[in-house]
């Protein structure tokens, strides 16, 4: 299989799925395109480079912060969506995703401390009017005993939500690092670009500055 991204140092993801995701581009951006009748997404098996447990000895500021810019095909679905996940229920394999919920089409980030209790921050998507056809920067931020945030970001506003968890660490999931699927069945609609993982916590003006730096891309 082809490598098509560049995450963590040099490591690659791993595409999958009928046809695979399509690298294409909208307006100036360059997006990865999938289709969740065609079950496509990007991953790259479990390792120590996607481990991120939120105490990480060699991070000064250590914690989880990670998102990316999102555009969705069928926000009302009622199937769920894997934005960026390392989340797999059964056998308590969950630690950390974002992704869209069933029913109330909210974006949620979620973290668990043991693979089983999950920590949860949403933000709802009628309330905020999130639709298709628009692109999104969608960031989780997970601080340890603290705060875990959610920013859902667009052109012309900024949403955000928070809650304190109860996790004091991430769990060392064994599930692959995956973008467009979460839980080996919920797979993504849409386009996605500029995806990242952070084993720190990014400080609200640095998730702002990046961005009102990238928002010109997608206009």
């Amino acid at each position: 299989m082809p490598n098509v991204s560049d995450v963590a140092n040099g490591y690659h993801l791993i595409t999958a799925g009928l046809g695979s995701p399509n690298i294409t581009y909208d307006r100036l951006a360059p997006v990865m395109d999938f289709v969740r009748a065609n079950t496509n997404y990007l991953y790259h098996p479990d390792c120590s480079h996607f481990d991120v447990i939120g105490n990480e000895s060699h991070v000064t500021y250590s914690g989880l912060t990670f998102g990316g810019w999102f555009n969705f095909d069928s926000f009302a679905a009622t199937a769920a969506e894997g934005l960026i996940s390392k989340w797999y229920e059964t056998g308590n394999q969950r630690a950390y995703r974002i992704y869209r919920s069933t029913n109330t089409g909210a974006i949620s980030v979620q973290v668990s401390g043991d693979g089983a209790a999950v920590d949860t921050t949403t933000i709802a998507g009628a309330t905020y009017g999130i639709a298709n056809d628009n692109w999104y920067f969608i960031v989780g931020r997970f601080t340890p005993r603290i705060e875990l945030k959610l920013w859902v970001n667009t052109t012309i506003a900024s949403y955000t939500a928070t809650s304190i968890p109860a996790a004091t660490t991430i769990y060392n999931s064994t599930e692959p690092f995956e973008i467009g699927r979460t839980n080996r069945a919920n797979y993504f609609d849409g386009q996605a670009a500029l995806c990242f993982v952070a084993a720190s916590i990014v400080p609200d003006y640095l998730i702002w500055s990046l961005w009102q730096h990238s928002r010109w891309l997608f206009k």
